[in-house]
């Protein structure tokens, strides 16, 4: 069962530094697209960035790498963390975690251990985690890491997606008290534009929550930043004066992490658990 000191070891697996922590949920086919370019970005500017993917190996996929094995098999003793770490970039690695993402948050106290110390040795340098959270996943990774995550919801125009969007905003506030939350929509227009007021309008109207619209994915455009570490996919293109990420070049700015030089940089943070 989950409780609170769980969540501070879960943070104390980092032992030099408190990693910012994104939540990245939703379920849009888009999100694994989103999660890496993130991922990417800011690794570009130089922060030790760890993605846990909870999806099965998209990360990987999107990145041109194959994930053979993942955390499950470190919980379980089969694996060292150390194998089943995949470099996907300068700064970036990335963890699978389709099964043991679960289980990280009802470990017993051997597996707590064991696992600490290979955080120690391979990831102790990790200030920003993202962790790519499967349908309906977040709420767990929610309650694991109460202290100051970020959500990130990745929608789109699909109306499965647009339930799904609705059904994990709903769990993480009535779970985590999650009241502000980032979008990102993996369509441009109108038509986008129209299904993010619709669903930010319910969500506000009957769970008291903001959305706010980061940008949106563009078919049109591969940034440069993101082609040196994706040779295909989206990018992700500004519908803000301060997007998620304008050219990949400084999202942690956008989600909150840095002040950005402008009056209106501090109505613009992220939403945090």
């Amino acid at each position: 069962m989950f409780d609170r000191d769980q969540a501070a070891g879960l943070r104390q697996l980092f032992t030099r530094l408190r990693p910012e922590v994104i939540l990245a949920c939703g379920g849009a086919p888009q999100q694994a697209q989103v999660v890496a370019e993130l991922g990417l970005g800011m690794a570009g500017l130089g922060r030790e960035v760890l993605i846990i993917d909870g999806s099965a190996g998209e990360i990987a996929q999107v990145m041109g790498l194959a994930a053979r094995y993942e955390l499950g098999h470190v919980v379980a003793g089969d694996k060292e963390l150390a194998e089943v770490l995949l470099e996907g970039a300068p700064d970036l690695r990335i963890l699978p975690a389709r099964r043991g993402l679960d289980q990280l948050w009802r470990l017993t106290a051997g597996s707590a251990t064991s696992l600490k110390r290979q955080f120690a040795r391979q990831l102790a340098a990790v200030e920003t985690l993202i962790v790519n959270c499967r349908p309906l996943g977040s709420p767990a990774a929610g309650r694991a890491f109460q202290s100051g995550a970020h959500v990130l919801v990745v929608l789109s125009e699909h109306p499965q997606s647009i339930t799904m969007a609705y059904r994990e905003i709903k769990a993480l506030k009535l779970d985590c008290g999650v009241t502000q939350y980032d979008v990102i929509m993996s369509e441009a227009g109108l038509r986008a534009r129209a299904v993010f007021d619709c669903l930010a309008d319910t969500a506000r109207q009957f769970l008291g929550v903001t959305l706010t619209l980061q940008g949106n994915l563009s078919c049109n455009r591969l940034e440069a930043a993101v082609a040196r570490g994706l040779q295909g996919g989206d990018a992700i293109e500004p519908v803000t004066p301060y997007p998620i990420a304008r050219a990949i070049e400084s999202p942690q700015r956008d989600l909150g992490y840095f002040p950005v030089p402008s009056s209106r940089s501090s109505d613009r943070g992220a939403g945090r658990v």
